[in-house]
């Protein structure tokens, strides 16, 4: 596992050496692939804990198809745009959440055959965990900027990762 985090780390940094000076797009997309890479190869490590395989293969997907539109950097009004939505669907996910939570704790009290596990409970906690620190904080950089860019692309890797949690503690709280 951890071989294969450290063979993609050094791919792309021999092809970030590899690459003139002058292209930082060029650097920004090698770069931010190299951790959708590293990301995709830790999933199954990561989620392997909770034995969930449904999180996973939707976290797995995610990654992928964000690995594939990756740009290297964004206009200025798509970074703005980006930036909003990603806001928005991380409340949206809190949300979720609690809703999810409390829908499950009524429908417990009326059908014996529903309840909420501890294990999803804790794949919830690890969802809202990771939404309230990576995602709601502001990032100190403009949105257009590269260095926006790449928090953003981290943002992103962090977002799938929580939603794959949710979707395991949804599953496991009807195991």
């Amino acid at each position: 596992m951890f071989k294969l985090l450290g063979a993609s780390g050094l791919i792309a940094a021999a092809t970030m050496l590899a690459l003139p000076p002058d292209n930082p797009r060029e650097a920004s997309t090698v770069a931010t692939s190299a951790m959708y890479a590293a990301a995709i190869v830790a999933v199954p490590r990561i989620f392997e804990t909770s034995g969930e395989g449904v999180g996973s293969t939707f976290t797995s997907i995610v990654l992928l198809m964000h690995m594939l539109a990756l740009t290297g950097k964004d206009e200025p009004d798509v970074a703005r745009k980006n930036e909003a939505d990603l806001k928005s669907s991380a409340n949206s996910l809190i949300a979720g959440v609690l809703t999810f939570a409390f829908l499950i704790s009524a429908i417990q009290k009326k059908k014996e055959y529903y309840s909420t596990t501890a294990a999803s409970a804790k794949a919830w906690m690890v969802s809202m965990l990771g939404t309230v620190l990576f995602l709601l904080p502001d990032i100190p950089f403009p949105a257009d900027s590269y260095k926006g860019y790449l928090v953003r692309q981290v943002q992103y890797i962090v977002l799938a990762y929580v939603i794959g949690f949710f979707i395991s503690g949804i599953v496991k709280a009807y195991k």
